[in-house]
């Protein structure tokens, strides 16, 4: 059994030296390629299935599918089909032309000053002033305006009305009635009889306004405002103008707004009405009836051309001789718009994924992974598309074509490897394939959408093994409320039947469910994820949670054998950690990594300064031999390194081993050497291997690795003290260019100094000395006796003073 885990653990090992050797540039580059040239024909192949499948069907007389027999079979169109149906284009432009609005002119001169409308009102309103000159009493005003103005007569206005307005004084109620009369002319088209219009079927009219010194103006009016004069008394008609009223007259209301309601219909009685512009109207008939587009019988891929029974009339027959003649013609053309989507929509997966995300892919193990991950679900989407393609009416009936996909699934999985830039771009790519996959569904395209989207950024922040749970509720509940909503504006049915025993329709019920097991398939993620970890050594956060355990074997080993260098270990993992927390860099990976930095130093512990107290001093380092000093302090960064790599220790985990130190001279030792070493020194003996930080966490455990050892020198720990000791460490790896390719900024070094100072301050700070206990029970001791001779003298006190009140 031993020997079959040493075999395999041996193969793991060599396996992931494989995936995550550094290659150049230059094969990585042509891998990419290779990978994205395979992508292309897979999900074009995939894509294509339904359509490749497909064989033409036998029309003709002697055929099976000949017009007028019953089909043998239930044909689904796998293209688009379209021709024009000239019947209905006929009658479609007849109904044109009845829908087309009727145009009419109105003169609005017949409302200004020296229009008919204003010279008949002063002349009433002059003759209601002269009645209420010459009457005083109400009744006879009342007569005398009944006998001269005949509109206010005929207007039947009650006695409570005649009050109201005999009460106010002429030139408002003129103001008020021209007011209203303007508003409600406008409001309508008033004509003395309906013009011969046909049969007239449209819901609006155009009315063209005209008056001396404007251009004319056209405005558009609801067909029911078109009404005879002997209308206006009309219940509907009055209630507009009394709307009006109360809308825009700044008047008294009850009697009074009534009153002006009822006069200004009876003055629009007599104006000149509106009149029908017949030229226009057959003008805007022939414009309807030539914008009247062909209608088309159409039918897109996945809709039912012909059930299998039904008889095969001449409209479906030459749906079918068209689904016969496009079929070669669009497999090609459907072949090959697919490959140039996929060419399109995969260099800019790559081109995206190398602009955003390229150090997640520069090695043979991350470019698999993504591929991988992809071609896993086109296999998925071949498996889907077969299903559908045997009964797609069927289907399309209770669900969307987005829903059988589970592609929180998917990008979960690429959330927790690579992280949410890479997992949205790749689910953005995936939910293109799935809307082409769909045939352009527009509801599917919304459900794979914000799946991919909620799982990206969901996926990326799950931290514990319940968040897989709530991110998979999460994604199966919004995309279930889209399947809702796409069932409202599909107008499928959501209720159920009279037929159907549940509220809710059964069809609709499957939708929800397939949407629901979608949707949680994300969970799934939780138990796919080891295979990578294993395969692929990926660091993802529980793999790091693991490899951080204390128990874990090698930290073990640094304990036991190394004790000093372990707990300066746990030191620059607390200074590194708050600084990367401080910039939001993965701090998971910065403790994984300060954890197994110094592993080397295992192998001959003793060799280094913290741990000489705790090891036999013949151990301890040749200060007189410098140069063999050097050797073992560079031989532990390569010790670690081989360490970890036997424990297949993720490569990110391991740079911090080398980048650690970077190419930085051992300043101790070359000075030493330059000191005592007669022949010539070589300043690069001195020198660590290198390389040099590559990212800003590998580049902070650099600066923190040699603060944590330089503060233990101090003997002042005061805030400017630790501020310069830091600033100092920082000048000193500026000055070797140790730095320049962590990507660090000035920004980020001010955060990290405020951050190390913080945490040297929390360690380094001021106790009080405790006392021993001798001491302690020697002020005991005092404090009694003390006590005793006061009770005494108290004693003696009392007894004095009771002898003295007895005498």
């Amino acid at each position: 059994m031993f020997s079959i885990r040493s075999i395999f653990q041996g193969w793991l090992v060599r396996l992931s030296d494989f995936l995550t050797a550094s290659r150049p540039a230059a094969f990585v580059r042509k891998l990419q390629l290779a990978l994205l040239a395979l992508t292309v024909i897979i999900l074009t192949l995939v894509l294509s299935y339904p359509v490749l499948i497909k064989k033409e069907l036998r029309l003709g007389p002697d055929g099976s599918f000949a017009a007028g027999k019953p089909s043998p079979e239930t044909v689904v169109a796998t293209t688009d089909i379209q021709f024009t149906l000239e019947e209905q284009f006929k009658l479609a432009k007849e109904d044109a032309r009845k829908n087309a609005p009727l145009h009419f002119i109105r003169d609005l001169s017949i409302l200004g000053p020296e229009g008919q409308f204003q010279k008949a009102l002063e002349s009433d309103l002059q003759a209601v002033k002269r009645c209420r000159f010459e009457y005083a009493n109400f009744n006879e005003r009342r007569a005398c305006v009944r006998g001269d103005v005949r509109i206010w007569r005929l207007a039947g206005l009650d006695k409570k009305q005649w009050e109201t307005i005999l009460a106010y004084r002429s030139d408002y109620i003129g103001k008020q009635l021209q007011q209203l009369a303007n508003l409600s002319y406008q409001e309508f088209i008033i004509l003395h009889e309906y013009p011969e219009s046909g049969d007239f079927k449209g819901n609006l009219v155009v009315v063209q306004d005209i008056q001396p010194g404007s251009a004319p103006t056209e405005s558009t009016l609801p067909a029911d405002r078109v009404i005879r004069r002997n209308l206006l008394v009309s219940s509907n008609v009055l209630e507009v103008i009394r709307d009006i009223a109360s809308r825009k007259l700044q008047s008294p209301g009850g009697s009074f707004r009534e009153a002006m309601v009822q006069l200004t219909v009876h003055y629009l009685y007599y104006m000149d009405p509106a009149r029908f512009d017949p030229e226009a109207t057959e003008e805007a008939r022939k414009a309807a009836a030539s914008d009247v587009k062909p209608p088309m019988y159409r039918s897109k891929k996945g809709e039912v051309l012909v059930q299998k029974g039904d008889v095969i009339t001449s409209e479906k027959y030459r749906a079918l001789e068209f689904y016969n003649q496009a079929m070669n013609r669009d497999r090609i053309g459907r072949v090959a718009a697919l490959f140039i989507q996929q060419v399109l929509l995969v260099a800019l997966l790559l081109y995206l994924s190398m602009r955003f995300a390229r150090h997640k892919l520069d090695d043979v193990s991350g470019n698999l992974m993504l591929y991988l991950v992809v071609w896993s679900f086109g296999l998925w989407l071949f498996f889907i598309l077969n299903i559908w393609h045997e009964d797609p009416a069927r289907l399309e009936l209770s669900s969307f074509f987005g829903s059988f996909i589970p592609i929180g699934f998917f990008v979960v999985l690429i959330a927790l490897i690579f992280g949410e830039i890479l997992a949205l771009i790749v689910g953005c790519y995936l939910g293109f394939l799935v809307f082409i996959a769909s045939n352009y569904d527009g509801n599917s395209l919304l459900i794979v959408f914000s799946s991919a989207l909620l799982a990206g950024i969901l996926g990326s922040r799950i931290k514990h093994r319940l968040h897989f749970i709530t991110t998979g509720i999460t994604i199966a509940v919004v995309a279930s409320i889209i399947v809702v909503a796409g069932y409202l504006y599909s107008q499928k049915p959501i209720l159920a039947s009279s037929e159907e025993e549940t509220i809710f329709s059964l069809a609709f019920l499957k939708a929800l469910r397939t949407q629901m097991a979608s949707g949680l398939a994300t969970i799934l993620a939780m138990a796919v994820l080891p295979l990578f970890e294993t395969l692929f050594n990926v660091p993802t956060r529980f793999k790091l949670i693991e490899l951080a355990d204390s128990s874990n074997r090698l930290l073990q080993d640094l304990f036991r054998r190394a004790p000093s260098t372990w707990t300066h270990t746990l030191m620059v993992a607390a200074l590194a950690e708050k600084a990367c927390e401080r910039l939001g860099l993965n701090t998971m990976l910065v403790r994984t990594g300060v954890y197994y930095h110094d592993i080397g130093k295992m192998k001959r512990a003793g060799f280094f300064v913290e741990n000489q107290h705790l090891i036999p001093r013949e151990e301890n380092i040749d200060k007189n031999n410098p140069q063999k000093a050097a050797k073992v302090i560079i031989d532990h960064v390569l010790d670690g390194i081989e360490m970890a790599r036997q424990a297949r220790l993720p490569r990110e985990v391991i740079a911090f081993i080398p980048e650690h130190h970077g190419t930085s001279t051992m300043s101790f030792f070359y000075h030493k050497a330059l000191e005592k070493m007669k022949r010539k020194v070589n300043r690069d003996d001195f020198r660590y291997p290198g390389p040099r930080p590559r990212s800003r966490e590998t580049g902070i455990v650099m600066i923190a690795d040699s603060l944590e050892a330089a503060s233990r020198s101090l003997d002042d720990y005061s805030e400017s003290a630790l501020d310069n000791l830091i600033q100092k460490i920082i000048n000193i790896k500026m000055a070797e260019n140790q730095l320049d390719d962590s990507g660090l900024t000035l920004g980020d070094l001010s955060v990290v100094k405020q951050a190390f100072r913080e945490v040297l301050q929390s360690s380094y700070h001021f106790r009080p000395k405790y006392p021993n206990s001798q001491d302690t029970q020697k002020l005991e001791s005092e404090r009694g006796q003390s006590a005793k001779k006061k009770g005494t003298a108290k004693k003696t006190a009392n007894g004095k003073s009771g002898t003295q009140k007895k005498s």
